[in-house]
């Protein structure tokens, strides 16, 4: 395409940027389906989007599907809608599709976009959430695109590269250390009063079963010490020693 624009403009024209004239097709940053993401896939369309822009500045593809902070499908010569659709039976149900501008992206001819086919393959594969870059991708039949998507219940939202480092800066991380069980329900208390006050903390660490109710991911369980009489406690050594 580039070749055909050369010659284009070595016979005296002038090819433009495209997306002068088609702003009102390139949402800002915001969610624009009823569906808005869980705190786990935010974190898959940051991880997305950082991963989008890499490929793109090896000028691989603009579009990746993940899960779980893992690679499903990265776009390549197949392009989106098959891209989508590989990433999406890999991922198995609720991965996230994400599609950013390349770095040095040359918007005369090349410029990202969505809609009702981009969606459809969505739903095909079982995809639950469209993240594309704010302001840099075309975002076609939009109204038809969402009513779609609301009906199905899928997450259509754009963001940047700020919004993306703003959720990264905020994100709070916190470690719980409970060794025995009257431990294991103050943490859970605390565990649930940080839940309610930034839905978004990663929280972690030792305790047992109450504090993985309300939220901790559990690094090791509290039952593997809670032993007790001598022939159990050294039976139990090994585990420590």
């Amino acid at each position: 395409m580039l070749a055909i624009v050369d010659e284009i403009e070595r016979e005296g024209f002038k090819v433009l940027d495209q997306t002068v004239y088609l702003k009102p097709f390139m949402p800002k940053v915001g969610v624009f389906s009823k569906a808005q993401p869980t705190e786990e896939q935010w974190a898959d369309i940051c991880f997305g989007f950082e991963l989008a822009k890499q490929m793109g500045a090896l000028d691989i593809g603009q579009t990746v599907v993940v899960k779980h902070k893992a690679a499903m499908a990265i776009e390549a010569i197949e392009g989106t809608d098959k891209c989508i659709l590989r990433g999406g039976e890999l991922g198995r149900g609720e991965a996230v599709v994400v599609k950013t501008e390349k770095p040095n992206q040359d918007v005369r001819f090349d410029v990202p976009a969505v809609g009702i086919k981009t969606l459809m393959s969505m739903i095909d594969s079982g995809c639950k959430v469209l993240a594309v870059e704010a302001e840099k991708t075309i975002f076609v039949q939009q109204q038809d695109v969402l009513d779609m998507a609301d009906r199905h219940g899928i997450v259509i939202c754009a963001v940047d590269q700020e919004f993306v480092n703003s959720r990264k800066d905020a994100l709070m991380k916190v470690m719980f250390s409970a060794g025995e069980a009257s431990g294991d329900t103050h943490a859970a208390s605390v565990a649930n009063a940080l839940r309610e006050i930034d839905p978004s903390v990663e929280m972690f660490g030792m305790g047992g079963t109450l504090m993985e109710r309300a939220g901790v991911r559990i690094v090791y369980d509290i039952k593997n010490l809670g032993v007790i009489g001598i022939v159990e406690i050294v039976k139990s050594l090994p585990k420590f020693f």
